[in-house]
């Protein structure tokens, strides 16, 4: 595993490292969120982008993540799906794997004004974010890799196990989403459920880039065995580029941040490494 140092200082760098609100549209519907540019040597360098998507509802929006991506070079963006925390629009999850397209489309038209590669996007989800991740590029969305950590197969979840399905659908009392209806997630879900179990994604997900998932030994939300064992099984059989570990840690990994953001940010220069960047 690489030795990674986290610095604060920046000397010597052509280009400061900064943010700047972030602002887009999706389907007719503004989303925010905040973009993290890193410091640069060079002020004709291109940054390499780190698309994160948090959870579901997304109290935790994997700040931390975001600036030890940066501190390291790569640009991050964060954003709150359509619906949530802001953003307008409604949400549910067909909206959140949509809102994957828009967002890495705005990415690609901003790059030149921003320094990205737009050839060097990968994507970072966790939990329903890895859900929204791993369905935006079976559903066609090409980047350069993919990292997820306790993603959550929603499909298994509705099809298998109603009862954690209901508990993941009751943080709807607490107010955090814009919704036409009471059951309009439900419904979204029941219509997709078949498509969106991940061991039916496998055979329309990209062949051509890696595969990084990081499971959470002690989860309760969406343990292993049940959401990630079955999908990275069949993509092992099926020859993609795939790697699994666990952390011995619960589903938010609280304590395990900087291990996990060393473990992601190997994986990313080692996708960096491969194409000679």
């Amino acid at each position: 595993m690489y030795e990674i140092v986290f610095r604060d200082t920046h000397e010597g760098m052509a280009v400061p490292q900064y943010n700047e609100y972030l602002c887009f549209m999706s389907h007719g519907s503004k989303v925010f969120g905040r973009v993290r540019v890193p410091a640069r040597k060079d002020d004709d360098a291109l940054c390499p982008v780190v698309i994160l998507f948090h959870g579901h509802p997304g109290g935790d929006r994997m700040a931390d993540m975001a600036h030890f991506l940066r501190e390291v070079g790569y640009a991050t963006i964060s954003f709150s799906y359509r619906g949530l925390w802001g953003s307008h629009g409604y949400y549910c999850m067909s909206h959140n794997i949509e809102d994957a397209f828009s967002v890495t489309e705005w990415v690609r038209e901003n790059a030149e004004r921003l320094h990205f590669d737009p050839e060097r996007i990968y994507l970072f989800g966790h939990s329903m974010g890895g859900f929204s991740v791993l369905n935006a590029v079976a559903d066609g969305l090409k980047v350069r890799g993919v990292i997820v950590m306790a993603p959550c197969n929603l499909g298994y979840t509705y099809l298998y196990n109603q009862e954690e399905f209901l508990d993941l659908m009751e943080c709807k009392s607490n107010g955090y989403f814009n919704l036409p209806s009471d059951d309009y997630m439900e419904q979204d879900t029941a219509k997709n459920a078949e498509k969106w179990h991940f061991s039916n994604l496998v055979p329309r997900l990209d062949k051509s880039i890696p595969y990084r998932i990081i499971g959470a030994a002690k989860d309760a939300t969406t343990p292993p065995k049940a959401h990630v064992y079955p999908m990275y099984e069949k993509m092992v059989e099926n020859g993609y580029d795939v790697e699994y570990i666990e952390l011995n840690d619960g589903h938010m990994f609280p304590e395990s941040r900087v291990q996990l953001a060393c473990r992601v940010i190997q994986y990313i220069n080692e996708m960096e490494e491969r194409h000679g960047n």
